[in-house]
């Protein structure tokens, strides 16, 4: 529990002026902070798994699930992590302008198209 306070602290109370290179990735204690974001959403359903876990338009993905930017390649990436995730939680995290927010994303089955009911486009 200790490790998991220290990490938080350290994660929120970094110092604004560090580089992109500085945040790009932090370790601590074999936890991996990833800041630099691969990939932004453009547009979010109403009603849709995306709009219910709290994304929105113009949020900047820093971690979906296993991927972020160390690992991405393209969005079929993305894809393939849905359609193994469906009915499951994915653990997502954005940056939001200058903070960051994360939740947790249940890819499903739902009246719109898709699994998310978001549309996703690479940095």
């Amino acid at each position: 529990m200790m490790k998991i306070e220290s990490g938080l602290h350290n994660y929120y109370s970094s110092d604004s002026s560090t580089t992109i290179q500085d945040e790009a990735i932090q370790e601590r204690h074999d936890n991996t902070v990833h800041k630099i974001p691969f990939a932004k959403i453009n547009l979010v359903s109403d009603d849709s798994p995306a709009q219910l876990s709290g994304l929105l338009a113009d949020d900047e993905l820093v971690e979906f699930g296993s991927i972020n930017k160390t690992n991405f390649t393209n969005l079929t990436d993305v894809a393939a992590v849905v359609q193994h995730s469906e009915g499951k939680a994915l653990n997502v995290k954005v940056r939001r302008g200058d903070g960051y927010f994360s939740t947790s994303l249940r890819p499903k089955k739902w009246k719109g198209r898709g699994l998310l009911g978001c549309n996703i486009v690479p940095l």
